[in-house]
């Protein structure tokens, strides 16, 4: 029994409102190539039924200081 499954049926015998919808959702998504896909250094976090997923991009791609001589 998944949890959604036992809290539709938790609220069922509570209250007559029905328990909220529980879904699964999939996206897979493709990544820029200057994007370090690298295991560890990929961050994701789930708060609040949000999905957030951090990248970074890689050492090459980053913005770097160029000194001009004058």
């Amino acid at each position: 029994m998944t949890s959604c499954e036992s809290s539709a049926r938790s609220t069922r015998r509570k209250t007559a409102r029905p328990a909220p919808s529980c879904r699964q959702v999939r996206l897979q998504t493709g990544l820029p190539g200057d994007a370090d896909a690298t295991a560890g250094a990929v961050d994701a976090e789930l708060a609040e039924g949000v999905l957030t997923v951090r990248v970074p991009k890689s050492e090459r791609a980053r913005s770097r200081r160029i000194e001009v001589k004058t």
